[in-house]
């Protein structure tokens, strides 16, 4: 996740894929069995909280787009045509920010849908989400 002023400074999202959740969850330091940071002898890692989740399917199937950050002060992801999470979520599950705004344009703009609570299934903006801010 960018930070408000990296993306006013047009920085980019870096998008990484994994195999499973799993795999990525580790790749950011923390166990899949218990979401803690992992640890090697006496020092943890610096574990990155997941934000969000986002799904391509209703009930929280298919590939997860886990996004992961330190601040829930309306930082993001934004997308472009060809991407492919573009036009591809269809729910989302907030974990560590407890409001999600999702757009329908690149760049944060365009109709919007936000989402706070458990495993959300978007309405407006099924599977036409193209950026996210994350409160």
């Amino acid at each position: 996740m960018l930070t408000p002023e990296q993306l006013s400074a047009g920085v980019r999202s870096t998008v990484r894929c994994f195999a499973t959740s799993d795999e990525a969850l580790r790749d950011v330091g923390l166990d899949p069995s218990t979401m803690r940071a992992t640890s090697s002898g006496d020092a943890t890692t610096n574990a990155t909280p997941a934000v969000a989740y986002h799904y391509e399917y209703d009930q929280g199937g298919g590939t997860p787009l886990i996004v992961n950050g330190t601040a829930c002060n309306g930082g993001g992801v934004s997308f472009s045509y060809g991407d492919y999470w573009n036009d591809r979520i269809k729910a989302t599950a907030p974990r560590g920010c407890s409001t999600i705004k999702h757009f329908a344009d690149s760049n944060f703009a365009g109709a919007t849908e936000i989402v706070s609570g458990p495993l959300t299934k978007l309405n407006a903006l099924y599977g036409q989400v193209s950026s996210i801010r994350y409160y």
